[in-house]
């Protein structure tokens, strides 16, 4: 069965292998002002999210994922369910932030590029900030109005 929730302190051996995998620091997961979801299937996790709030904004700057797991639809439902997460803390605007050029997935739902100026700043004040490319504008309510990707 897969679960999707914010972790405990006991989840954090079973994050080490998508850590490793992705590169991802502890301090980026430890760091201050940042929330983490993650989906496990049997006792694995095979998605890891994070995000920090930016001028009442929750910029998306960790989406982890077991490629070999994921297909489109688990990857749309742990995406809902991390901005989902963000709604409930009373986050209304989003952006992710993308470690593809020109990630199609984001695309396909239709969000639309952030200014390259917003970009920089954000990517300034990022632990990971060599890896992201683009980032993505997100009005979570309205995406929650919208019916799930096919």
């Amino acid at each position: 069965m897969i679960r999707m929730r914010i972790p405990t302190k006991t989840d954090y051996e079973i994050m080490l292998p998508i850590m490793k995998k992705y590169k991802i620091s502890e301090e980026l997961l430890r760091s201050d002002n940042q929330s983490t979801f993650i989906m496990i299937e049997k006792n694995k996790i095979i998605g890891l999210s994070k995000y920090f709030i930016h001028n009442k904004i929750g910029v998306i700057n960790l989406m982890a994922y077991d490629i070999d797991f994921m297909d489109n639809n688990y990857r749309d439902a742990f995406f809902r369910g991390t901005l989902n997460l963000m709604l409930n803390n009373g986050l209304y605007e989003g952006i992710i932030m993308t470690t593809e050029e020109n990630d199609t997935f984001y695309k396909d739902y239709g969000f639309d590029f952030i200014e390259p100026s917003l970009l920089q700043l954000l990517k300034k004040n990022n632990l990971n900030r060599n890896s992201i490319k683009n980032a993505f504008k997100i009005d979570i309510e309205a995406f929650f109005n919208r019916p799930c990707m096919e």
